[in-house]
């Protein structure tokens, strides 16, 4: 990762008060802090690990969130384009990959390159030996193969099965799995539409990372270290289309784990993952609820060499803080320094209203958008953009 230019000088003491204000109003003000979810919990079957059926978030879930959230991720950076429907989209570029992965791999670097830069943790062997060198970050590929692709791709698809089989859908887990690995290819498309040419790096995201992913966390041991261990989630935005220009807003897909302290039960560490990175402390409150506050960066802008199609990204200073219960979001902010996203404010179905979901999104020019999701909605969102 390269550090990218800063944005406007924002004082980090007004984003950390007004988290610290919501999520205390958000919690004082939930209809849901007496409600008892035992009943709820047990009627799932057992191998359900990251699917809760709670309010938040889970009542979101979709096969259009996946689409929306996962495959759109990167619309998140200044430089792509949020018009969908209007995009250009690298089909040539999948094909090639998929069709000719050894003439991909060969034509961009070669199997060294493919094994040193996709698949293997090199970089982080050489910074245990030798120190760390800010040069070699971008040769980190393999770490978002791995967060991204394999880990996030898996919980993925493991929790739109569990929400599946909770609904009594048949074959959810194949459904599940072909939505995802799909929604992967349609992210290719849409982050590689300046390049034509089959490359390594797709080669490795979606045979190697994407389909591993979906096929290793269909496995209950798996699916039960992430969940129990790690406390792993997938916390997506309620990703909408918006008037008058259907544009894509407010998605992302977090990938979010809150490790365990041996000091204290009442604190985890809190580590989210995704087209950036926070890092900050889970605060484990009454009723099972959890308020997770990170600070870190995120991606602004996403470059791909139009030869060998390696990927790097700029980045800029952010904040966020989330409001779960046993792992379904119910509120969550995000300050960041991107250019079309300088506030966010999510609240999710089953929060403040049975069925609705509310966002505003600012930018940093002061335009906003804002926007509804609603439970049964398989995971679309609708809204409206105000301003410039």
């Amino acid at each position: 990762m390269r550090p990218g230019s800063t944005g406007p000088n924002i004082n980090l003491s007004r984003p950390a008060t007004a988290l610290g204000c919501l999520a205390c109003a958000l919690l004082v003000s939930s209809p849901l802090a007496a409600q008892d979810d035992r009943a709820l919990r047990d009627s799932l079957p057992e191998d359900t690990y990251f699917y809760t059926g709670l309010p938040g978030s889970d009542y979101y879930v979709g096969p259009i969130d996946v689409w929306l959230n996962k495959g759109y991720n990167f619309s998140q950076a200044e430089n792509r384009s949020r018009a969908i429907f209007e995009t250009d989209y690298s089909w040539t570029h999948v094909w090639n990959s998929l069709a000719h992965p050894v003439e991909s791999i060969e034509n961009t670097g070669g199997w060294r390159e493919f094994f040193e830069v996709q698949i293997l943790p090199i970089q982080a062997w050489n910074w245990i030996k030798s120190g760390f060198r800010w040069e070699e970050v971008d040769n980190m590929t393999w770490f978002p193969n791995y967060m991204g692709h394999f880990v996030e791709g898996g919980i993925t698809s493991r929790r739109l099965a569990e929400k599946f089989r909770a609904q009594g859908v048949p074959y959810a887990s194949v459904l599940a799995g072909v939505t995802t690995m799909a929604t992967a290819i349609v992210n290719e498309a849409y982050t590689h539409k300046e390049i034509e040419q089959g490359t390594g790096g797709t080669v490795a995201d979606i045979y190697v990372f994407d389909l591993t992913g979906v096929l290793v966390f269909s496995f209950d041991p798996v699916a039960r270290f992430f969940a129990e261990t790690l406390n792993a989630q997938i916390w997506p935005g309620q990703a909408s289309i918006t008037a008058p220009n259907f544009e894509l807003a407010n998605n992302a897909n977090n990938l979010v784990f809150k490790f365990g302290l041996p000091f204290t039960d009442k604190a985890s560490v809190f580590w989210r993952t995704a087209i950036g990175s926070h890092l900050g402390v889970s605060a484990h409150l009454r009723d099972g609820y959890d308020l997770s506050v990170g600070v870190g960066a995120d991606a602004s802008r996403q470059n791909l060499d139009p030869v060998t199609g390696k990927e790097t990204v700029d980045i800029r200073m952010s904040a966020s803080a989330y409001l779960d219960r046993g792992g379904s979001v119910l509120a969550a902010f995000h300050w960041s320094e991107v250019d079309h996203r300088l506030f966010a404010v999510n609240v999710y179905p089953g929060f403040f209203h049975p069925d609705f979901g509310a966002w505003i999104n600012i930018d940093q020019n002061g335009a906003f958008q804002f926007g509804l999701s609603h439970r049964r909605a398989l995971g679309l969102g609708l809204g409206a953009a105000i301003g410039s």
